[in-house]
């Protein structure tokens, strides 16, 4: 008789490409002392990621691809997940070791031993794979893969910006219980952010847990990237987060060290690489965050164009 999974591990996923059975292979190799399920749920793959499912014990649930939104989905895989832990992990996030989901999931798992326990969620270390794009490899190495303690946070953010560790869905887990009281809101990206800061207004506190590793990172084109961050710049104006201004000395430090990065990498080319790619994407985030420009014009560059035109909140 099968027991019920104290964690259930969740992947929102679309076309997730060959790469994705390593993933599959890695979660279900992992080491664990409880029960856990794996739930996938398809937003409407055509290049055989429905079918290859079929390779594991996965409970699988497809959905049309314009019900997809980011926090309205997970919420829905919330209300599915048989446990009280319930993680998330991206299609394209190879955990390292088979640890990963027993580092995760401990601080949750400890405080279910304790009545005082105000932990929600606990969010995982990403290191760049191979191959990455300068940018993104400069990224995630300077707000990941350095911060090699745990953490917790405790304080609701004022700022966003470059260089900062947030609890981050690409690999996390999140107390159902504290779910129930914060659900995901419906914002076209970032919805671990806008949960990060609600949780903490509520008094719960969140947790950074190095050791449980995955490999992740995007390489994107200049396009891809351009259309990712018109999305991501509606998603804090819809929060009205606050970021750093244009001419704010942490962006121009930011940015100074991470085109010496690029240089020393690959000389010139690398560093005017790393130009293109920052201007690309300050354009990008400056037309999603900037209220004066029209949804549509929004609505036309996004990755997630259902999200946009629904009601005056966004846009």
């Amino acid at each position: 008789m099968n027991k019920t999974p104290l964690a259930s591990v969740v992947f929102l996923e679309k076309n997730a490409g060959s790469e994705f059975e390593k993933v599959l292979e890695m979660v279900f190799a992992q080491q664990a002392d409880f029960p856990f399920e794996v739930i996938a749920i398809d937003s409407g793959s055509t290049d055989g990621t429905w079918e290859l499912l079929d390779k594991f014990p996965i409970r699988k649930i497809r959905i049309k691809p314009y019900e997809f939104m980011h926090g309205r989905t997970r919420n829905y895989a919330m209300e599915l997940a048989k446990g009280r832990i319930v993680v998330f992990l991206v299609q394209d996030a190879l955990p390292v070791g088979r640890k990963w989901l027993s580092d995760l999931t401990a601080p949750l798992r400890n405080g279910l031993k304790k009545t005082n326990s105000r932990i929600a969620g606990v969010t995982g270390r990403q290191i760049p794979p191979e191959n990455l794009p300068l940018p993104q490899e400069y990224y995630v190495q300077h707000s990941h893969a350095e911060a090699e303690r745990p953490m917790i946070l405790d304080k609701v953010p004022t700022i966003f910006g470059p260089g900062k560790i947030w609890f981050s869905n690409v690999c996390s887990a999140i107390d159902k219980e504290a779910w129930r009281q914060v659900n995901f809101p419906d914002v076209v990206m970032s919805e671990d952010q806008a949960w990060t800061i609600e949780v903490l207004k509520r008094g719960w506190t969140l947790a950074y847990e190095p050791k449980a590793t995955v490999k992740h990172g995007h390489a994107l084109s200049l396009m891809a990237l351009f259309k990712r961050n018109v999305d991501s710049g509606a998603s804090f104006a819809s929060l009205g987060t606050v970021v750093p201004s244009i001419g704010s000395g942490k962006n121009w430090r930011w940015l100074a060290d991470e085109i010496k990065f690029g240089f020393n990498k690959q000389g010139l080319s690398g560093a005017f690489y790393v130009m293109a790619y920052e201007l690309t994407r300050f354009i990008g985030f400056q037309t999603g965050y900037r209220r004066f420009v029209p949804w549509q014009i929004k609505k036309t560059f996004s990755v997630v164009p259902q999200w946009y035109g629904r009601s005056k909140s966004n846009h």
